[in-house]
């Protein structure tokens, strides 16, 4: 039965992998994000190499799995101190997975989704 694929995802937290005093309202799973982005993988919905879009990026735990998965990650948030936040992950996974192979790219942009075109294009 294809639904008990998406049973607990919600079961493990994200231990060491944030960087310290992260305190977003929405907190994302890594076993979420590791499922989506290996189930998308899976169904050929993208590959090695492509460009993923979040426009709801919060501190970017979304492009942890795009990156470890060889994606492009590019997360757009609108509040400066989760932008600041998001950064300080992006580039502690950098250092951490520098010498994996295929290792993504990650970068977040400062904006209202709402206005997504004008975002990405600035």
């Amino acid at each position: 039965m294809i639904v008990s694929d998406w049973y607990n995802c919600h079961s493990k937290n994200w231990g060491k992998e944030l960087v310290a005093g992260m305190n977003h309202p929405a907190k994302a799973k890594i076993k979420l994000a590791e499922k989506i982005y290996s189930h998308a993988l899976e169904m050929m919905w993208v590959e090695r190499g492509n460009l993923v879009l979040d426009p709801f990026a919060g501190v970017a735990c979304f492009s942890f799995h795009a990156m470890l998965n060889g994606l492009n990650w590019v997360g757009v948030e609108l509040e400066q101190n989760f932008v600041e936040s998001a950064e300080k992950n992006i580039t502690a996974w950098r250092v951490k997975y520098k010498g994996m192979p295929h290792l993504g790219t990650a970068v977040v942009l400062q904006g209202d989704s709402c206005k997504l075109k004008e975002v990405l294009s600035g």
